[in-house]
């Protein structure tokens, strides 16, 4: 038997086992889109306290009840993290009204902006 050269050697590559689809929410693609700078309305809760931040949130969802235009971006800073879980708790305490919400994933809103998808 003779040299073969390294790049002429038989391979054999195992591939991953194939992974079932995840599910995705329908909602994600207005949430995506807004924040890549497509529409949304701005919410800006920046030197309110929790109960005015809460306040001001609560309008805003009830105001925004438009099927094409439903993306909130809140924007509560990241001072401390005091009106961020208050406006995530909010959030997750009203499912019929919100579809879908999360912080933002831009590096530079990370942490001080949450995105809610409204039905």
């Amino acid at each position: 038997m003779g040299y073969t050269p390294w790049h002429m050697k038989r391979r054999v590559v195992e591939m991953p086992p194939a992974q079932e689809p995840r599910e995705t929410n329908p909602f994600s693609a207005a949430l995506l889109a807004a924040e890549l700078g497509g529409p949304s309305y701005r919410l800006d809760l920046h030197g309110l306290n929790e109960d005015q931040a809460i306040d001001q949130l609560e309008r805003a969802v009830f105001r925004l009840r438009k099927p094409d235009e439903n993306v909130l971006k809140i924007i509560h800073g990241r001072g401390g993290q005091k009106l961020h879980d208050a406006v995530h708790e909010w959030l997750a305490a009203h499912p019929q009204d919100v579809a879908l919400y999360q912080d933002a994933s831009k590096l530079s809103q990370a942490g001080g902006v949450t995105y809610a998808v409204l039905y």
